[in-house]
């Protein structure tokens, strides 16, 4: 006996009418594989619904492979900013003695973790007479240290006004 649990389940697996379904299952005794073997030789399986299946796993496969892409891409550049704060650094020197060297990516990360302790020690360094430079490849095609050389100027002009 034919059941409409058993056509559903037919139904799920090929796309075809409820008629097809039972007249599949009555021909295969309510085997279920040979009742689609039987829809597949008699040609009564919609095709269009199974290329829509097709053309629906490729397009998750092609989301998926940009995705994949996306999260490629956020890694290299990740590895290329840790490659270059970790080749550069910043360095506090007094007295053409190198007091402190940091690579920048350490920096980075005191900077956002504490920036109110941190902040306020460079100023500190500045105007107790400190240079702050960075070193590294890089670091020194930019204008980082010509910068830093005038907070230098900018805090002992300060304090020497402070002074008087």
């Amino acid at each position: 006996m034919i059941t409409i649990e058993m056509i559903d389940e037919l139904r799920a697996r090929v796309d075809v009418t409820y008629e097809d379904a039972k007249e599949a299952l009555e021909n295969s005794q309510g085997d279920i594989l040979e009742a689609i073997i039987y829809l597949e030789r008699n040609n009564k399986i919609n095709s269009k619904k199974q290329e829509y299946k097709e053309d629906h796993k490729e397009e998750q496969k092609e989301e998926q492979d940009g995705f994949t892409r996306a999260v490629c891409k956020v890694i290299s550049w990740s590895k290329n900013v840790l490659r270059k704060g970790n080749s550069n650094h910043l360095v506090i020197v007094k007295n053409d003695n190198v007091i402190l060297r940091l690579s920048l990516t350490v920096i980075v990360l005191v900077v956002v973790l504490a920036p109110y302790i941190s902040l306020p020690l460079l100023l500190l360094a500045l105007f107790t007479g400190h240079k702050i430079k960075f070193v590294g490849d890089d670091i020194e095609k930019t204008r980082a240290n010509d910068t830093m050389d005038k907070a230098s100027t900018t805090a002992e002009n300060i304090k020497s006004e402070f002074v008087k």
